[in-house]
């Protein structure tokens, strides 16, 4: 699980989403903000939302809010889901 900075999760999400150039960077950065803060209060730790390991789940919640403006039922479930999943350790 490697952490990512806001910047890196940002392009991360747009190659994800193919979003290509910088036209839409705030509203994908806004989207992206909205969607860790409810995974926050979903119970998934910090470590986790910082983390490669979201980068999946939060492109397609990004992808819903662009498109729909709302959470799909999928989304919803995962982030549920993803609240359960043990927090991997470090290497020592």
């Amino acid at each position: 699980m490697s952490i990512l900075t806001d910047n890196e999760l940002l392009e991360e999400v747009k190659a994800t989403n193919n979003i290509t150039g910088q036209f839409h960077d705030k509203r994908v950065m806004g989207y992206i903000k909205d969607v860790k803060r409810t995974m926050a209060e979903a119970g998934i730790p910090v470590a986790v939302l910082n983390s490669d390991a979201v980068i999946g789940l939060i492109a397609m919640a990004v992808d819903n809010l662009m498109e729909t403006g709302t959470l799909s039922e999928y989304v919803k479930s995962r982030i549920a889901q993803e609240r359960l999943t043990p927090v991997p350790k470090e290497d020592s």
